[in-house]
């Protein structure tokens, strides 16, 4: 995955050496799809940046190069890229993301749960919202104490929302996880700083992966509920120096530049739960 990020496909690049590991497996050239002579050949790009193995390379050194004195590090420098191993597990129903993406979260630590299950540990409010005139949402249930709405409405009908951190992360302690941080202003660094070290964090999106707009309604219990009708959730399972890994519980395994992942994850405050 590193790899892939250093260098796209289609680059040209120089090259200043090349190595032959004889104590690694050969790769299958991409190329031909065999094991050839040069398929445990390292070759290090000239700018420092590192090494690539030849099965990516089209083009061999010259014949006659030496090869580079290779030694392994003494000591690796800090990770830029992480993976957490998460089954991709699709909602089963219109607008339980958040509770799919808790599903997988909790399946990368080995605990089997279901979204009736966590939906009964995050409670829900089934009640439909009031209007203005306009349409405008008025009053409707509080996310941040359980799910709102119907789990299987449509949130372009105004059926059904979802819910926020504090429940999710209620019913993953219930499931017997360990909530390490769950609420907003979970910064993006934290998000990638928790992916190096191996923790899956569930995190709060939109549905086209925009920055939107926000507004507010009342909640029956008084308090004031941020929203947006594009709000969504995903489990972050893998970070590189520019792109996200997302286990996207209505579209599956996806790839979004920080850039992008970023903007979509200001809307509702950054909002996260990490899992350990």
């Amino acid at each position: 995955m590193p790899v892939l990020d250093l260098v796209p496909a289609g680059s040209v690049v120089t090259f200043d050496g090349w190595f032959r590991r004889a104590d690694e497996p050969a790769l299958a050239d991409d190329t031909t799809g065999r094991i050839e002579p040069w398929s445990r050949d390292w070759l290090h790009l000239a700018d420092g940046r590192g090494w690539i193995h030849s099965s990516a390379v089209l083009g061999q050194p010259p014949a006659g190069t030496a090869q580079l004195a290779w030694i392994r590090p003494g000591r690796l420098p800090s990770s830029q890229a992480g993976i957490v191993a998460a089954p991709l597990d699709l909602q089963d129903t219109n607008v339980t993301c958040e509770i799919a993406s808790l599903k997988m979260a909790l399946a990368a630590r080995g605990i089997s749960s279901t979204e009736s299950a966590l939906l009964g540990w995050t409670g829900v409010d089934p009640r439909p919202p009031e209007l203005d005139q306009s349409g405008r949402i008025v009053r409707w249930g509080n996310p941040d104490t359980g799910f709102v709405g119907d789990p299987n409405g449509r949130m372009s009908e105004l059926t059904g929302y979802g819910v926020y951190a504090a429940p999710v992360a209620r019913a993953a302690r219930a499931a017997g996880a360990t909530v390490l941080a769950a609420g907003r202003g979970v910064s993006a660094r934290s998000v990638y700083s928790q992916l190096i070290a191996g923790q899956p964090v569930i995190a709060w999106v939109t549905s086209d992966y925009r920055r939107d707009q926000v507004s507010t309604w009342s909640a029956w219990d008084g308090a004031t509920v941020t929203y947006s009708l594009q709000e969504h959730a995903v489990l972050v399972v893998g970070i590189t120096p520019s792109q996200v890994v997302i286990n996207d519980p209505w579209w599956g395994t996806i790839w979004r530049s920080r850039q992008v992942f970023e903007a979509a994850y200001s809307t509702l405050g950054e909002m996260a739960v990490v899992i350990r």
